[in-house]
């Protein structure tokens, strides 16, 4: 067996694979069919009131029988244009496109017949917009907008919509003011009643970017969570501490990445109050379904996000602090910890470093006493005790003290934790 281990030698890349054309056409079109992934179709109002032509074929040309080809009409002193359609000629699109369309031929044809349909026509304009009804996320903004006086308003609304909406299992809409002084739970009622087959329903606040939508992706839960080990109270989760720093315009609703449950228990969306809105208003009931609130984005902006992130996190595990421990009859200890350093783990530095036995010192033979700030209410001293330093850094006013007691045994001795 051949052990040699030159580039040349080793496998192929996994993003390879020469030989696909060789599969079977079924076997191809499985994995065609299984390649299409998810995505957040964004619908946006299209309205025009003419076509101008400006160009056109023809064998003769204005200027003479010898010219063959296009021509322009820009010198003609009159538009030449053409009706599209009864007024107003407008209609809904998406500059999103599902990616098979663009792989190859055999993809295209899998793509258009198996996977994706053209919908959301309007009473003006055909269908072209291409969905997939279970895997992709339909994301109506209504053409959100605030005029001169500071109102708000919308370019489109849910009765706009022919029957195709009746298939949208995942939806994702504006969260925010409504034209009209519409309250939450009344437009939520009022989509959900005209769609009426919705599973997944995402409450999307204001995006800020003005970039293009072809591409868009959620800011997750597990995008903006901090890392556990810099969770000041656990079990608590905490936003990760650069999140506001590079979205300042997010409202900071607690709303945003909450559970579908404690979501509809609040008011704007209170489960009985849109059930009696239903029957008052006559619209038809729809099924409740699982309720999310986050943010929409360009990949760019929330790759942006993750790297500024990342630097962060790189940045504060570096971070190292300078202490200097000391003890009654005792000469000092001279340390550099990391930010994670516990407690408990300054303890048992102190203690190794002169000669003590660390073990006889349980979590009730020491006192903390903060010099700074207070512990909080009811805190348990053991969480103290085994707390990282990064829950007591930054102190802006003077170094921070930290005396902890030993009162086991003798010899008993006061060890304050000074920072130089």
């Amino acid at each position: 067996m051949s052990t040699d281990s030159t580039p040349d030698a080793l496998p192929m890349a996994t993003t390879s694979f020469p030989r696909f054309s060789s599969l079977p056409p079924e076997i191809r079109r499985i994995i065609w069919e299984s390649a299409a992934s998810p995505r957040i179709v964004h619908l946006e109002f299209v309205w025009e009131e003419k076509h101008t032509c400006s160009r056109v074929w023809s064998e003769t040309s204005v200027d003479g029988p010898e010219s063959i080809g296009f021509f322009d009409l820009d010198h003609e002193p009159e538009e030449i244009c053409l009706s599209i359609g009864p007024y107003p000629p407008w209609g809904l699109r998406t500059r999103s496109i599902p990616p098979l369309f663009s792989v190859c031929r055999e993809s295209y044809l899998v793509a258009k017949e198996k996977i994706y349909t053209k919908s959301f026509g309007t009473e003006y304009r055909i269908p072209t917009t291409w969905f997939n009804f279970e895997l992709d996320t339909l994301y109506l903004d209504w053409g959100y907008y605030v005029n001169s006086d500071g109102d708000v308003n919308f370019d489109f609304f849910p009765e706009d919509f022919g029957e195709d909406v009746k298939k949208v299992q995942n939806l994702a809409i504006h969260s925010g003011e409504y034209p009209g002084g519409i309250l939450t739970s009344e437009w939520i009622n009022a989509v959900l009643g005209y769609f009426g087959n919705v599973r997944n329903l995402t409450l999307v606040p204001p995006r800020q970017e003005d970039d293009d939508c072809a591409d868009l992706v959620f800011l997750e839960w597990s995008d903006i969570i901090d890392n556990p080990a810099y969770q000041r109270f656990p079990p608590e989760e905490e936003l990760h501490p650069v999140l506001w720093e590079v979205f300042p315009d997010l409202e900071r609703e607690h709303e945003l990445w909450s559970t579908s449950g404690w979501l509809w228990n609040q008011t704007p969306f209170d489960w009985f109050a849109l059930l009696r809105n239903t029957i008052d208003h006559g619209l038809s009931k729809w099924p409740k379904p699982v309720l999310y609130c986050k943010p929409v984005m360009s990949p760019q902006t929330k790759l942006d996000f993750l790297r500024h992130k990342q630097k962060y996190d790189t940045d504060r595990d570096a971070q190292r602090v300078e202490l200097t421990l000391a003890a009654e009859g005792l000469n000092s200890l001279e340390v550099s910890v990391s930010l994670l350093t516990t407690v408990a783990d300054l303890v048992v530095m102190f203690c190794q470093a002169r000669g003590i036995d660390s073990e006889k010192i349980g979590e009730d033979d020491v006192d903390i006493h903060w010099g700074i700030r207070d512990l909080p209410p009811g805190s348990d001293e053991k969480i103290w005790i085994e707390s990282p330093l990064f829950w007591f850094f930054p102190f802006e006013h003077q170094p921070p003290r930290l005396d902890l007691f030993f009162r086991h045994e003798e010899p008993k001795f006061l060890v304050p934790l000074l920072c130089s």
